[in-house]
């Protein structure tokens, strides 16, 4: 369950452009915070379409802007193909981001997806996070999208919340591929800040129904951190919102 100082908070804007700039943004003010902090900034980043604008800003105009070195970089899910494969989430943002900017490569934890079931994989990656925090996974930054039937992650509806685990297997995923790797509730919900970035007015009617429906039914509802949850739209995207 949420804390009471967890904020929720919408932000719109006119273009997809202006959107992903906003974020951009966002990222590098939380990046000061988190090394002020604690000397390191530890994120999550999704794969997809959607954030690849933002890689490549964060990759250009902020590439002087954010201490890379103090960034320690996991991953949302991965479907279950080798790193080379085009359909890889590590493969695009290694070509995004990664190889522009100068994070120590021993500081980025990709999903294992080589020479293991799905399921060693898994707990291999919990194991790593666990190590890693030296307790459970607690996450500065988290960068989510929104599928259109309301999934983010991996985590689709009427599939298993994996209420137990911090990195689960999928071998059912609705959409190809089936076989594939995600953090958990357990995990997103225990970060101190996610950003979901979503764009274009097809995904509309779903943003309108997981911001403004009164049960928590589709999975991206039950993305709930400890301190910050904010949305950040286009306008078409945000067209179905309620003013």
């Amino acid at each position: 369950m949420a804390g009471s100082r967890l904020r929720t908070e919408v932000h719109t804007f006119p273009t997809p452009e202006q959107t992903v700039a906003a974020v951009a943004e966002r990222f590098a003010a939380a990046a000061r915070l988190a090394c002020q902090s604690s000397g390191r900034f530890t994120i999550v980043l999704a794969g997809g379409e959607t954030p690849k604008d933002l890689y490549r800003l964060l990759a250009t105009t902020y590439r002087d802007k954010v201490n890379w070195q103090a960034v320690y970089v996991f991953f949302g899910d991965e479907r279950f193909v080798p790193p080379s494969d085009p359909l890889s989430n590590y493969r695009m943002i290694e070509e995004t981001l990664l190889n522009a900017v100068p994070i120590p490569q021993r500081q980025v934890y990709p999903m294992p997806t080589e020479g293991i079931s799905p399921e060693q994989a898994a707990r291999q990656y919990e194991r790593q996070l666990l190590s890693f925090f030296q307790g459970p996974p607690c996450f500065d930054w988290v960068l989510l999208g929104l599928g259109e039937d309301g999934h983010t992650a991996s985590l689709f509806p009427r599939r298993n919340n994996f209420s137990r685990q911090w990195v689960a297997a999928v071998n059912d995923a609705p959409k190809p591929p089936p076989q594939r790797l995600t953090l958990t509730y357990r995990a997103f919900n225990q970060s101190n800040e996610v950003t979901f970035l979503v764009t274009g007015a097809h995904k509309a009617q779903t943003v309108a129904k997981v911001l403004q429906a009164p049960e928590a039914q589709l999975p991206a509802q039950k993305i709930v951190p400890r301190q910050l949850l904010a949305w950040y739209l286009d306008q078409a995207a945000a067209g179905q919102l309620k003013s």
